[in-house]
This record gives C-alpha cells, sequence and structure tokens, in this order.
C-alpha cells in the first residue's frame, strides 16, 4: 500500500537505532518542497537511512552519488539519477527541458527537440539548469536524493543553489555527505551556507552499546548476543553500522563466532583483536576470494561507480567463461553488489580500501583499460577518460581529453570546473611547451570568472620563466598574468605594461591590456594618460571580432569618464549597446550600469544615480546568477552609499554588517561602517573602522574610495582635537589626487583637511588646496565637488574673520547640497553658518543652527544633534524638540513588538509591510529601531536566536 501523509513508513528491522532519524527524514519528505541534509561519517548509515524511502511507492525515488575523482563530471549525480526516470511524467515538460537531450539519450523520446544554440556559454549553462529543474518540476511527487556532496562539482553546486531558489512543491531534495571531508575549497560549502527556511537537518551518530548488541543480533539471526562481545565489537568500531557489520563477516568467515550456552560470543576474547581499520577487514576477505574474483573486485575499484555486467570481462580481462564465476564469488561474499545488471561496491569505504589495496603496475593497467572501455561505449565521457588516463600515466592521452573536457564544459559556461580540468596539465613540465602554452592561456581565461586563481598565476609565472618562449607566447603570458595579478595586487600593471610590445598578433588581449591599465582607481597615474589608454583600446577593439572584448573597453572607457566626473560621460552611457546580444555581453551593460551608479553618486547626481540602480535591477532579473557575483556584491554596496549620501539612513547600519558578514571584509563596508559611527558619535569605534578601510582599499588598490575614507578618518581625528593627525590622515590622499588630476575625489577629504590645515596654523597650504581644487573642478560636471569648494571657501573666509563672507559660502554649500540632496552635509553646512553669524553677531544664525539640529536629528546623527543642541543653549536659544505621540524609549511600542515579532519569523521588509498595511519605507524604519532597542546587530540573527523575547514574551 502506498504511504499517505496519515501513514508513515515505518523503518526496515536492519536499520538499528535509526527510529527518531527516518521518521524526521519521512516526516519531511512526505509533503514535497523541502530539503534535507543527512551528515555522518562514513560507514555510519547515510545510504541505508535513504534507501529506505525507495519503500514509498507514492513518489518516485531518483538517486545519484557524487565520487572521489578530481575531474568529475559536472552534473554527473544529476544525470545519474535522472536515468533512473521510468514511464512517463505528470504534466507536460517545457521546452528548455530540451537541453538535456545530449546529457540523457535515454530520455530523447520523451524531451522535447533540443533548443537552438544561444552563442554564449553562460547562457547555455543557465538554461541547462533550468532545463533539469522545469523536468524535475515535470515529475510529479519526486524524491532526489545525491550521496556525498562533500565530493561534488561546481556545477552540481550551483544548480543544487539555483534548485534551492526555487523548488518544485512536488519534490522533496535529499543530499548526503561528510562535514570532515570538506575541506576549505569545498564547493559544496556554497550550498551550507545559503539553506533556504524549509530545511531539515540530520546527523547521523554512531550506535552505542545497546544498539551495536541489537544490531549485531539481526546480522546473525539471533537475539542472544553477550554483552562482552557487543561492548568489545562496540569498542573496536566505534559504533559505526558498516564496521560493524564488515567484522562480523570477517569473524564468521575465519570461524571465530560460536554460540555457547545460548549466547553468540567470539571464540576466545584474548585469541584474537578485533581489526580496527575497516581496511584490514575488507583486504582481508578479499583475500580470502579465488583469484579471478579478487581480479574482478579490483577492477571495479578502479572502474569508481556502476558498471554493467557485460563490461566487467572486457575490463577485468578475464575471459567471460571465467569471469561470471568470479562475479557471482564477489556478490555471494557481499564483496559487490548486484542491481539488475549494475554492478557497485556496497559501500565506497570497501571501494576505496580495494583500490588503495591494489598494486601500483595493476592499478595503471585497469585505468587504461577503464579509459578504453569508456572510448568504446561513453564516448563522450571526456571527463572520466581524462582521470583513467592520469593515473595510468599515459600523458599524451590526458591532457587530450583533459583540454577536450575543458573546452566542452567552458562552452557549456562552466569556467570554473574548465579550469579545474587544464590546471593540472599546464603545471606539468613533462608535456611540451607549446601544449602548456595553450592550456595555460585558455586557464587565464576562465580563471578570471572566479574567486580562486592563485594557482593560476604561480603556474603563469613558471611558464614566464621557460628560456624557450616565443615574443608572441611571452606577451600573451604576461598579459593574461597582468590581468589575473591586477585583482588583488597593482604589480599586475607592470606585467600589462610590459605585454604591450609583445601583442602585435593579438589585438583583443592588446585592447584589453589598455584598458585594464586605464582604470582609474587603481593607481596615480595621470587621468589624460589613462584616457589616452582607453581611447587606443576602444580604436583597437573596434577591429576584433571579439564582440565581448569589444563592449568591455567602451564600458571601461565609460567608467573612466565617469570616475573622473568628465563632462563626456553622459554622452557615453548614451551610446552604451543595448542588452539582449547574449549573456557575456548583457554582463558587460551590467557592470557598465553599475558603474554608472558609482560615478553618479560620486558626482553627486543622485537621482540620475537611483534611476541607473532600477535598470541594474531589471538586467539583474535577467541574469540572475550574477546577484551573488562580484557584480551583485558591488552593486549592494553601492546601493548602500546612494543610500548614505541622500540621507535614507533607516536600517541602513544592520545591512551594511549583514553584507560585511556576508564575505571578505569590503573595504567600502568598512568605510561607510565608520561614517555612520561617526555620525552617532562613537568616535573611537569610527576611528578604528576608518583605518581599517583605509588600510583595505589602499591593499585593494581602491585609491578613490581610500580617499573618501581618509575624509572621514580626518574629521574624526579633528573632532577628538587632534589636528596635526587629521592633516596627517588626509594629506596622501591629496598626493594622489595632484599627482593623478581627478579633482573630483577630493570631494570628501578637502574640508576637514583644509579645516584641520587651518587649526595647525598652516593657513598657506589651505589656500593652496583651496586653489587647486577651484581648478581641478572647473571643467568638472560634479555638484557635490563645488558644494565642497563652497565649504572651502567658507572654511578660509572664516578664518580671516570675514564672518559676513563665510556664512555667504557656508549658505552656498547648505544649499547645494540640499539640492543633491544630501541632508548631512547640508546640515553641516548650516551649522557652520549659523556658528559665524552667531559670532559675528547678526541676524539669522539662531534659525540656520536650528536648521542644523532638526536636519541631525531626522537623520538619527545623536551627536552631531547634541553638539548643535550645546550651541544654541550657549546663544540663549532654546533647543527645539518634537512633540507628538508618547515615547517609548529602549522599549519597544506596540508597533514595533509587532514587527519583532515577524522579524523573528524570518520575513522580509517587503513581507513585513505587506503585513502590517505599512509602506515600505515605514516598515524599513520599523526594523531598523527594534534592531537598535534589542541590540541585536542584524535581522538574521534576530530570526536565530530569537531575542525578542523581552518584547514579546515569545519562548
Amino acid at each position: 500500500m502506498a504511504a499517505t501523509a496519515h501513514q508513515a513508513l515505518s523503518p526496515s528491522p536492519q536499520l538499528v537505532g535509526r527510529s527518531v532519524e527516518f521518521a524526521t527524514l519521512w516526516a519531511s519528505v512526505a509533503n514535497g518542497g523541502g530539503l534535507v541534509l543527512v551528515e555522518g561519517e562514513a560507514g555510519v548509515g547515510k545510504t541505508c537511512l535513504i534507501t529506505e524511502l525507495k519503500r514509498d511507492a507514492a513518489r518516485r525515488f531518483l538517486l545519484g552519488r557524487c565520487y572521489p575523482v578530481r575531474e568529475a563530471f559536472p552534473l554527473g549525480p544529476v544525470v545519474e539519477a535522472l536515468r533512473g526516470v521510468d514511464g512517463r511524467w505528470q504534466s507536460r515538460s517545457s521546452p528548455l527541458t530540451g537541453a538535456l537531450r545530449p546529457l540523457l539519450p535515454e530520455l530523447a523520446d520523451r524531451l522535447p527537440p533540443a533548443p537552438e544554440p544561444l552563442g554564449d556559454v553562460l547562457g547555455e549553462r543557465y538554461r541547462l539548469f533550468r532545463g533539469t529543474i522545469d523536468l524535475l518540476a515535470a515529475l510529479g511527487p519526486t524524491v532526489l536524493a545525491i550521496e556525498d556532496m562533500h565530493w561534488s562539482d561546481e556545477s552540481t553546486c550551483d544548480l543544487t543553489t539555483l534548485l534551492l531558489q526555487s523548488l518544485p512543491a512536488n519534490l522533496s531534495l535529499v543530499l548526503s555527505y561528510r562535514s570532515h571531508d570538506l575541506d576549505a575549497a569545498a564547493p559544496f560549502r556554497t550550498v551550507l551556507a545559503r539553506l533556504p527556511p524549509r530545511t531539515t537537518r540530520i546527523d547521523l551518530q554512531p550506535l552505542g552499546v545497546d544498539e551495536v548488541r541489537t544490531l549485531t543480533g539481526t546480522l546473525l539471526h539471533a537475539d542472544n548476543v553477550s554483552e562482552q562481545f557487543a561492548h568489545l565489537l562496540w569498542e573496536r568500531t566505534g559504533g559505526v553500522p558498516f564496521a560493524v557489520e564488515e567484522v562480523l563477516r570477517l569473524l564468521r568467515g575465519r570461524n571465530d563466532l560460536v554460540e555457547r550456552r545460548g549466547q553468540w560470543m567470539r571464540r576466545t576474547l584474548d585469541e584474537l583483536a578485533v581489526p580496527a581499520a575497516i581496511r584490514d577487514t575488507v583486504l582481508e576477505r578479499l583475500g580470502r576470494l579465488g583469484a579471478d574474483a579478487r581480479i574482478v573486485a579490483r577492477a571495479a575499484a578502479v572502474w569508481g561507480g556502476v558498471i554493467e555486467d557485460d563490461a566487467v570481462p572486457e575490463l577485468s580481462g578475464l575471459p567471460v567463461d571465467s569471469c561470471a564465476p568470479a562475479l557471482s564469488e564477489a556478490i555471494v561474499a557481499a564483496m559487490l553488489s548486484d542491481d539488475n545488471g549494475r554492478i557497485d561496491f556496497r559501500h565506497s569505504l570497501a571501494r576505496q580500501a580495494v583500490y588503495d589495496g591494489t598494486p601500483g603496475p595493476d592499478r595503471r593497467l585497469l585505468h587504461a583499460r577503464s579509459a578504453e572501455l569508456l572510448v568504446r561505449r561513453e564516448p563522450h565521457a571526456l571527463t572520466r577518460r581524462a582521470h583513467h588516463y592520469r593515473l595510468a600515466g599515459r600523458t599524451a592521452e590526458w591532457v587530450q581529453c583533459a583540454e577536450q573536457a575543458a573546452d566542452r564544459l567552458a562552452a557549456g559556461g562552466d569556467v570554473l570546473s574548465a579550469a579545474a580540468f587544464v590546471e593540472d596539465a599546464a603545471a606539468t613540465s613533462t608535456i611540451p611547451l607549446d601544449t602548456r602554452v595553450r592550456l595555460a592561456l585558455k586557464l587565464a581565461s576562465w580563471s578570471r570568472h572566479g574567486p580562486r586563481f592563485e594557482r593560476s598565476v604561480q603556474i603563469l609565472r613558471d611558464l614566464l620563466q621557460q628560456p624557450n618562449l616565443t615574443p608572441p607566447q611571452r606577451g600573451e603570458l604576461r598579459a593574461s598574468l597582468g590581468m589575473l595579478v591586477v585583482r588583488y595586487d597593482v604589480a599586475g600593471l607592470a606585467d600589462l605594461e610590459a605585454a604591450l610590445p609583445d601583442l602585435a598578433h593579438r589585438p583583443d588581449l592588446y585592447a584589453r591590456a589598455l584598458s585594464t591599465l586605464a582604470i582609474p582607481r587603481l593607481t596615480a597615474t595621470p587621468v589624460s594618460t589613462q584616457l589616452a589608454w582607453a581611447e587606443r583600446a576602444v580604436e583597437v577593439a573596434a577591429a576584433v571580432d571579439d564582440a565581448e572584448a569589444r563592449v568591455a573597453v567602451v564600458v571601461d572607457r565609460t567608467a573612466l569618464l565617469g570616475e573622473t566626473a568628465d563632462p563626456g560621460f553622459r554622452a557615453a552611457l548614451d551610446v552604451l549597446p543595448q542588452p539582449g546580444a547574449g549573456a557575456a555581453h548583457d554582463r558587460q551593460l551590467l557592470r557598465a550600469t553599475i558603474n554608472a551608479v558609482d560615478a553618479l553618486t560620486g558626482a553627486g547626481h543622485y537621482d540620475e544615480a537611483a534611476e541607473w540602480a532600477g535598470r541594474a535591477d531589471r538586467l539583474f532579473d535577467e541574469l540572475a546568477e550574477e546577484r551573488e557575483s562580484y557584480l551583485g556584491i558591488g552593486f549592494e554596496i553601492y546601493r548602500l552609499i546612494l543610500r548614505w549620501s541622500r540621507g535614507e539612513w533607516a536600517g541602513i547600519e544592520a545591512d551594511v554588517r549583514s553584507l560585511l558578514a556576508r564575505g571578505p571584509t569590503q573595504g567600502q563596508l568598512e568605510h561607510l561602517l565608520g561614517r555612520l559611527l561617526a555620525a552617532r558619535g562613537d568616535l573611537p569605534a569610527a576611528e578604528e573602522r576608518l583605518r581599517h578601510a583605509i588600510d583595505v582599499l589602499t591593499a585593494e588598490a581602491d585609491l578613490r574610495v581610500a580617499a573618501d575614507a581618509a575624509g572621514g578618518l580626518a574629521a574624526v581625528l579633528l573632532a577628538r582635537g587632534s589636528p596635526e593627525e587629521a592633516v596627517a590622515a588626509a594629506l596622501p590622499a591629496l598626493l594622489v589626487v595632484r599627482r593623478k588630476g581627478a579633482w573630483t575625489w577630493a570631494t570628501q577629504f578637502a574640508p576637514p583637511l583644509v579645516a584641520a590645515l587651518l587649526v595647525a596654523g598652516r593657513a598657506e597650504e589651505a589656500a593652496e588646496l583651496v586653489a587647486d581644487l577651484a581648478a581641478g573642478l572647473a571643467d568638472r560636471d560634479a555638484p557635490a565637488g563645488l558644494a565642497a569648494l563652497a565649504e572651502c571657501r567658507g572654511q578660509l573666509a572664516e578664518h580671516r574673520g570675514d564672518f559676513v563672507a563665510a556664512a555667504g559660502s557656508y549658505d552656498d554649500a547648505a544649499t547645494r547640497w540640499k539640492a543633491l540632496p544630501n541632508p548631512l552635509r547640508a546640515a553641516y553646512a548650516a551649522e557652520s553658518a549659523g556658528r559665524v553669524l552667531a559670532a559675528a553677531g547678526q541676524s539669522g544664525g539662531v534659525a540656520r543652527l536650528e536648521d542644523a539640529h532638526a536636519g541631525f536629528i531626522a537623520l538619527g546623527a545623536t551627536w552631531d544633534a547634541n553638539r548643535v543642541a550645546s550651541v544654541l543653549r550657549r546663544a540663549g536659544a532654546g533647543v527645539p524638540h518634537r512633540r507628538g505621540r508618547r515615547g517609548y524609549g529602549a522599549q519597544l511600542s506596540p508597533r514595533e513588538r509587532e514587527v519583532a515579532d515577524l522579524l523573528t519569523d524570518g520575513l522580509t521588509n517587503r513581507q513585513i509591510a505587506e503585513a502590517l498595511f505599512l509602506s515600505p519605507r515605514t516598515a524599513e524604519a520599523h526594523v531598523a529601531r527594534v534592531l537598535r532597542k534589542l541590540g541585536v546587530p542584524s535581522r538574521d540573527k534576530l530570526a536565530q536566536d530569537g531575542r525578542a523575547v523581552n518584547a514579546t514574551g515569545r519562548q
């Protein structure tokens, strides 16, 4: 009878000690649409627990496995599972499922025609993923189980991540893995870092003594196992069920188990120690097989997965009439299993033990046979053939297959797996130099798309030491090296510059190298020089066939114009190509759009920056996989900076901290957090953050934002009464700006630096800085820079004692900042105007101070507000305050309690707004206040530990 939601399956008697775990597993998959993680060490029973679900006739059960081979077949476990589909599926599959035809020829008669090629590798890859998800959705109630995810490849993990974002309602996903086998670079870690809310975790632990005794009785078909024997068995095996089973098989095979006085026990407890290592038990059992059966077992171990029984003679080298009984002997001895002619080891531990125990010459021979068998039976299995050829010591065939497999992966969009396939070959010194250079150049090209490229850099450096390189080879290698290294070290620019004379044969690479050299924030190279490089790059790229290279250099030139507030920036934006020419093309346009948000924010065109942020969002809808890439992270940072600039601070600190927690430290986020802390009045913490930001940004070669952070640090140090330190903090940024000629970069640091120089008695330097700033901004389209210049002029006038002129400049600055709008900088300028007017005895000073106070209060800049309040009190004016509904102080208001409840349940700001009939902006403000009052650093932390207890009474 099929199991229903009201009729739970019970585990079979062989599944000892796992009733609770199986009940959890079954309940989790009964209604579909959830993820179950089954974690445990090797041999603890993950496979047995999962395969119990096969007895549920109400849903399909599809099983795939990952294998411990370096050149894993991308999506291999998912393809293996889908090959188990039989019959028709319940609903019509989408046209995208036709993309699976090359991978699933067994289902070709039930799949729609293959779609037309996109001509874009990442687009093809994304379509393949969507087709897989659509097919799974069409199957009806299904359990998809993938075992040993600690060995999974990046493509399988990327598909899993995408699948979890839109898990079909009738699909349950069960993943098993060993946490202790997850190294730092394991792709599965990315899946574990982004688990959906409906995730069930099952942590399988070894059995206890009583459970080992029960399992032993079950395996011996007896209820009378001695306590002594069970305890010794538990002690020697650690309670790992597979180890218990293997040891019992060994002891029984030796006739060391006897029944005495109605109980099963060892013949003599002191005669024979139970083997501590499972490998020893497996190898001893292997040694008890006949010679032919041992050959068959070793052949299956080297093959490394399921093999059809009719292929065993060819693989093992045994005649058919000898192979059949040998195979039967290995199956009867429980060394191998037989599932309708599909032969495999009963456990991966046994396979590995037999593999490790196979002599080297025999292993190499069997790997060679495995490769040749694949040629005849699975000619498209290039990845597995490469694996076997490599371990067979057949280098030429290994390199050929690895390169073909990598090219195919790259054509399908999986460039990271492609890079992994060729990096060992490119590093092998016995391979011909021309071949190594070709592979290394492909490796460098593919590595640029991923986070891990250190080994690629080392391979390129090693090759550049070879004396027999031709000038074109040296130029390509050096340029490729430079474009990798420049991602984390400006030293890469030297490689790019040195490569240029040897790139005449590669205009595409020449253009990309020049374009990279023209990235403005990397060095203090004059903008005029970089603009010439950028123009030349566009000119060269216009004549090449590489469409991505053409659009990339145009995007780079546009970014240069934007970062320096060049008047031609908008015209460059207007002539950018339209999206729709493929994923690679659209990715470059996405980069241009994100750069526009950054540049327009820096120049002070906030409304336009918001419009371009909307365009970026629409492009992200088409390139969903880029949300988690460096482009997506950068876009989130730029959007936070825009919010900060416009005074939209509700919830911003929590969002900054949340983004910081998602990955490596980002200098721009540290800078922004330092600014927020300064506005709140936490000057020591702000100083620490800003110093760290400058260090990180300098290491990241982001000189433009480092200049912004230097301005923030100078302002903090000045507020703490350390003008000389403030000057020292900002002067390096001034030197960069002077040398580069990028005066819009001085917007953040010029006002605090001028103020610090004046306090420190260095008025001539301050005046020179203001004059240079005015000249540098004369031909720039930078309203924020002009507002900062007005502040600086006011500071000079105030220092001269010309308070009326100073007030006029400060008023000019306040008007400019308010027009952007930048309410924080407008409030600072209004405060300065009020201060000098009050000092001069002029009317209007108090009114301006009151405006500044109101601006700081509205932002939540409490420290600044308190400073202005003290000035107002000294001037004999009352401090304005807002009247209205009762305040709740540090306690949550009734509405805030409701918000806290919803946050604890994991709702987003938009969902909270819908649930409480609020505007999104109001909901965002409530969330920020709840987090601040509860002292919780992020909404995720609140959802995890239920910190709303004090406010809501929930336990």
